[in-house]
């Protein structure tokens, strides 16, 4: 892992690496994040850049863990939510512009925790 950067782990990997405290929430966060950043230009993968909300929940995850509270198996590990899939807060546009003003008033199932 150690040869590898942290965007290249796999979830299992990362997971196990912040529950050892080999690397923090946010430490796998930023790497994440740098790695969008460099490459998304090209892609346009990613359409809404959630940064903020995604360096608070490692915050939080970091926090968490810290003061010795349970973690899920996947704690730690960053990941994509598809625009057609219900986050709280965001638009859920199905890539239609037209629905671009269709806020999603809870997470569904799937991108709940």
């Amino acid at each position: 892992m150690a040869s590898r950067p942290i965007w290249q782990w796999s979830a299992v990997e990362t997971a196990a690496a912040v529950r050892a405290g080999q690397a923090s929430a946010v430490e796998v966060v930023t790497a994440h994040v740098e790695r969008l950043h460099a490459a998304n230009p090209a892609l346009n993968a990613v359409v809404v850049d959630m940064t903020e909300l995604a360096l608070e929940a490692a915050q939080a995850a970091d926090r968490k863990q810290a003061a010795g509270g349970e973690l899920d198996a996947l704690h730690g590990v960053p990941v994509t939510i598809k625009i057609n899939v219900d986050v709280e807060g965001q638009a859920n546009s199905n890539g239609v512009v037209a629905f671009k003003d269709n806020i999603a008033p809870a997470d569904s199932a799937v991108a709940g925790t």
